[in-house]
């Protein structure tokens, strides 16, 4: 939940704000204790559960399924009527994660994103872009308690929860705050978002079945369908 501290203050300030689970988290934590914890997060950010909404798309095949996939990306956005959309960045971190976003940016809305995780420095960042500048989102003491509320709750979750608290600690938080930036309209996906090794490439994340050259190859063919 890197992103906790900015949905707390959207919240805070009267932004309907809507929060979407895209895959069913069966690689981790399974779906009934995922959605679970997800709901507590959400509360513990004051977003009401009507505006809680679950896609179940199998965790660790979004690649393959991507002109399959987008129907159901579309009518949720659509659905919402969203102004805009916020999904993790574009960093080779994870295949679904670069997935949903890929998915997003084809609905037609302005897209934002923040970073998870990626090899782009020192073999392995946290909470931070693979390049570029960004913005910042300041946050509260309030903001910033919510979000390591969200951290606890999130107890499937714990390895990458870690890394999130150890990599944001109060003082950048509330200094800073939460970094995000405008996904260019003709962001290239086809092309690796940084230079050397990247996460989903490594041979200890193999577990994750795709590479990059695999989810570039469907992002060829979904835009050439």
């Amino acid at each position: 939940m890197l992103i906790a501290g900015t949905v707390y203050t959207l919240v805070e300030r009267g932004d309907r704000v809507d929060l979407a689970w895209v895959t069913d988290s069966s690689s981790l934590g399974g779906l009934v204790r995922r959605q679970a914890e997800s709901r507590a997060a959400a509360h513990a950010l004051g977003v009401e559960q009507s505006r809680v909404h679950f896609r179940d798309f199998p965790s660790l095949a979004m690649v393959p399924r991507l002109r399959q996939d987008f129907p159901a990306m579309q009518a949720l956005i659509e659905g919402v009527n969203a102004d805009y959309c916020m999904t993790v960045a574009f960093e080779a971190g994870h295949t679904d994660h670069d997935c949903v976003q890929f998915l997003a940016s084809r609905t037609g809305r302005p897209l934002y994103e923040y970073p998870l995780y990626n090899s782009a420095a020192r073999g392995f960042q946290v909470n931070r872009f693979p390049n570029g500048s960004c913005d910042y989102q300041p946050l509260s003491s309030e903001a910033v308690r919510r979000k390591h509320m969200t951290m606890q709750l999130y107890a499937s979750q714990w390895p990458y929860m870690l890394c999130a608290r150890l990599a944001t600690p109060v003082s950048l938080m509330m200094g800073r705050g939460e970094p995000y930036r405008r996904c260019p309209a003709d962001r290239d996906y086809s092309q690796p978002p940084h230079p050397g090794t990247l996460n989903v490439d490594r041979i200890f994340n193999r577990f994750m079945r795709w590479r990059f050259a695999d989810f570039a190859r469907a992002v060829r063919e979904f835009d050439c369908q």
